[in-house]
């Protein structure tokens, strides 16, 4: 059984947003064009979706209300583009979290399952479908030395086990059927366990589009982790208010790219009034915790 059509709908228009990324906006509109080495920067995603590449694993998520929880509290900061765990293992994965679905996994993708996990990565595992001998390995290698097991009730049942910075998280997505909170609550409580660095943005509702970008940092920069990029469209033909709240870890380094944006820095809040068809980009230096 698929998404019924209102989930189908959900999943399209989501999937859609994540295609309208800063240059894809420069493309079609001539009026934006960033000029300052836009090119160092690659799309943002502190979230990827892992698993065989199927429809199916996705379906699962966003049934247990993932998806719309990431849509409405980190716009463009996800990829819901499935990946394998094998193209994984060399990746850059600190301050990131992985939904990983192990149905269909072999013994292999367990061991490099392993591996990530005693490497630092923070994971999401979905062990709905998962095959006897299979699971009897992920329960022998989550009950070694030294990885600390929590078993938490949230309105489900989850299992959490730390191993210095690692965290990784069992649950079974059958079970977001039964519940009777909010699954929003729920994506909220379990996410906010994670070293996560994000300045969180729900005011695209008030018309202006936010494209998050990200790059290393250059032998200048090393007081910071990484450099973000937040590029601020207001494409209508009115004047548009936005604010944007920083928090620990997240400097301003300089404003780019600015059209007709009038923007001041008030406390911890940057305060902007843009005019019709505008723009501004703003580069922060991030320090993870």
């Amino acid at each position: 059984a698929g998404l019924n059509k209102s989930g189908r709908n959900d999943l399209y228009s989501t999937q859609v947003k994540q295609l309208v990324t800063a240059d894809f906006i420069d493309r079609c509109f001539e009026s934006f064009h960033e000029k300052e080495e836009s090119i160092d920067f690659l799309p943002m995603s502190l979230f990827s979706f892992v698993g065989k590449l199927s429809d199916i694993a996705l379906e699962k998520w966003h049934k247990t209300g993932l998806i719309s929880y990431l849509k409405a509290e980190y716009q463009r900061a996800y990829n819901l583009k499935l990946v394998e765990l094998e193209r994984l293992r060399d990746s850059y994965l600190l301050n990131k979290v992985l939904f990983v679905t192990v149905s269909s996994f072999s013994k292999r993708d367990f061991y490099i399952l392993k591996e990530l996990f005693h490497s630092g990565v923070q994971i999401v595992l979905d062990i709905n479908g998962i095959e006897e001998d299979e699971g009897l390995f992920l329960k022998e290698f989550l009950s070694e030395k030294g990885i600390k097991k929590e078993v938490i009730n949230i309105g489900v049942v989850l299992a959490s086990y730390t191993l210095r910075n690692s965290t990784l998280i069992l649950i079974d997505s059958d079970d977001f059927e039964e519940v009777s909170e909010s699954r929003l609550e729920l994506w909220q409580n379990i996410i906010k366990s994670f070293l996560i660095n994000h300045l969180s943005n729900k005011e695209e509702t008030s018309g202006v589009i936010n494209c998050w970008r990200s790059r290393s940092a250059k032998p200048t920069e090393m007081n910071f982790d990484e450099v973000r990029r937040l590029s601020l469209y207001n494409m209508s033909d009115y004047k548009k208010e936005y604010s944007l709240k920083i928090q620990d870890g997240f400097y301003l380094l300089k404003s780019v790219d600015k059209k007709n944006v009038d923007m001041e820095k008030v406390n911890d809040q940057i305060v902007m009034s843009f005019h019709p068809k505008s723009s501004i980009s703003l580069d922060f230096g991030v320090v993870y915790e």
